[in-house]
């Protein structure tokens, strides 16, 4: 396979080493952040200033405070002439009770001169600034699927129970799994060139490119590859005068053409038929070729489960077949120590025949492909050692994933001559994952789905000249600003404080308001819609939400 129109950029890394889950890259991250003399630049879909930036031991390996905000104001303390900027995606008002409150003012207000801070809005209406890359002087980056904020810390073992696993407020959170990738040399210059693009659009200033300088790689991190050739694909959508770029979509596609022998594949969502129809022309075109899949086993908000799951459900279907059936699964790990509780997989890993090793950003779903900023790499290891080396990373984590030691498992592999007949064995002795099939109840309503996970941006034309329309000659315009506004808060609140985020009070809240049964279940929902009228809230939304939560014919009723 060549790299060509599926990346951005090729480069070489002097160094590349795979970070399994935010204990380990956190950790590593906080070495060579203290090693920066110049900038750092900080690119993500959520920074939040109290993640607790810790290695295993959960708790600071030096005299520096153990928060990323309080730390990064005594990193240029230290040192006056560092810049550091950090360029937060300008988050969706639905995203609010997930969110440190005012980061404007955590993250800069609060902070020395030498911290910035860009709230990058440059995406269609409805997309997200989805990257998470750290660069550090030019010539160290860290890119893949971990942002710096809260609930992401967890080390391999995932435990259903760990102290150290809690949020600011003390609340503890399910184990979590995710990957990060670290390079440095000339594929570290290029993340870097991509970053003062993306600075450059949002902030409308141009940061200057460093001279070189020697590079600061953490010492005792010992690298995984050296000298290895890596790709960089991206998703951008088109946006005033940019073309859309897909290159994280050809670069799948290609990557899969490619597969002879194995593809091991990680990914939050599994929504991208497109992909799977690729995976299945591939298992039948190469007899020898066996697929192996982890996503988490469900979603926590009510319509993300609704909106995400019968996606999952078509890209399985798209995958059944009687022939070779046999050579491919779809696995959800779970606790190390309890095997009721679910892993959050929130990582995008893609390996294949132990040659190409994808870490990045985008998920199997359709908005990684087209309407969010993305940004993937693709390691090439084309000599034995860097193709050993692969083999060794793709059996640690199926092994993480299925509750077994790295021994065990590649004895069964090689007892039983296949990799998937392996993982069936160990899980029903195990019991450290489940099995994952197509459910057989589809989407109350289709549309759920191509709300949450659409295939092209929302047009802004079609959303502001109904809205612009309406308000002309009219009256009280800014009184009905001001209604709207308190709508859109009040949706907020209800999915922060409700049911509609939160799956733990699901079962008591349908028991009791938004079963049929319930005589004030209809009066209720007339309430919220004539209420929803008077604030001009979108017609759609309510229904949406009205059949999420009843049922398609009781919500229709």
């Amino acid at each position: 396979m060549s790299l060509g129109s599926n990346v951005w950029r090729r480069a070489r890394a002097d160094r590349a080493k795979v970070l399994i889950d935010a204990a380990t890259y956190y950790g590593a991250l906080r070495i060579a952040l203290r090693e920066a003399r110049h900038s750092i630049h900080i690119v993500g879909w959520d920074v939040d200033s109290r993640t607790r930036l810790v290695g295993e031991s959960g708790a600071p390996d030096d005299d520096l405070p153990a928060e990323l905000g309080d730390f990064l104001d005594a990193l240029v303390r230290r040192r006056p002439e560092l810049q550091v900027r950090i360029l937060l995606w300008d988050y969706s008002v639905f995203f609010a009770d997930e969110r440190e409150p005012l980061p404007e003012l955590a993250l800069r207000w609060k902070r020395l001169p030498q911290i910035d801070l860009c709230l990058d809005a440059t995406v269609p209406l409805g997309a997200a600034h989805h990257q998470k890359i750290v660069i550090i002087d030019d010539n160290l980056a860290f890119c893949g699927g971990l942002d710096l904020t809260i609930r992401r810390w967890d080390d391999r073992t995932h435990r259903a129970d760990n102290a150290l696993r809690h949020d600011p407020a003390g609340k503890p959170y399910p184990p979590f799994h995710d990957v990060q990738t670290m390079v440095d040399g000339a594929a570290a210059e290029a993340l870097a060139d991509l970053v003062r693009i993306r600075w450059q659009r949002a902030a409308c200033e141009a940061p200057a490119a460093l001279p070189p300088s020697d590079s600061c790689w953490p010492q005792g991190i010992v690298p995984d590859f050296e000298n290895i050739e890596v790709g960089i694909a991206r998703t951008e959508p088109a946006f005033d005068d940019r073309a859309e770029v897909r290159e994280v979509e050809q670069l799948f596609l290609d990557v899969i053409a490619a597969a002879r022998r194995c593809i091991y594949i990680e990914s939050q969502y599994l929504t991208l038929t497109p992909i799977a129809a690729a995976i299945a022309q591939q298992l039948k075109a190469q007899p020898d070729l066996e697929v192996v899949i982890v996503c988490p086993h469900s979603y926590h908000g009510v319509l993300e489960r609704q909106a995400m799951l019968p996606g999952r459900s078509d890209f399985i279907r798209l995958m059944e077949d009687s022939e070779t059936a046999s050579r491919w699964v779809v696995v959800a790990p779970r606790a190390d120590d309890d095997h009721t509780v679910d892993v959050s997989l929130h990582s995008k890993v893609m390996i294949v025949d132990d040659r190409y090793l994808r870490i990045g950003s985008a998920n199997l779903c359709n908005r990684s492909m087209a309407i969010d900023s993305e940004c993937d790499l693709l390691f090439s290891a084309d000599t034995k050692a860097a193709s050993a080396r692969l083999r060794q990373i793709r059996l640690e984590l199926m092994a993480e994933h299925c509750g077994c030691e790295v021994d065990t498992l590649e004895a069964a592999v090689e007892r039983q001559g296949s990799v998937v007949h392996a993982l069936h064995t160990i899980v029903a002795r195990t019991g450290g994952a489940t099995f994952i099939g197509a459910d057989e109840e589809r989407a109350a309503m289709p549309i759920l789905k191509s709300i949450a996970d659409p295939e092209r941006p929302i047009g802004m034309q079609q959303f502001v000249e109904p809205v612009s329309g309406w308000f002309t000659g009219r009256k009280g315009t800014w009184a009905t600003v001001t209604a709207v506004l308190v709508g859109f808060c009040a949706l907020t609140a209800a999915w922060g404080f409700t049911p509609m985020g939160d799956e733990s009070e699901v079962a008591a809240f349908e028991s009791t308001w938004i079963s049929p049964d319930n005589p004030w279940a209809g009066i209720l929902v007339v309430a919220t819609f004539v209420l929803g009228g008077f604030v001009a809230f979108p017609l759609l939304v309510l229904i949406v939400t009205t059949v999420a939560m009843f049922g398609l014919w009781p919500g229709l009723l």
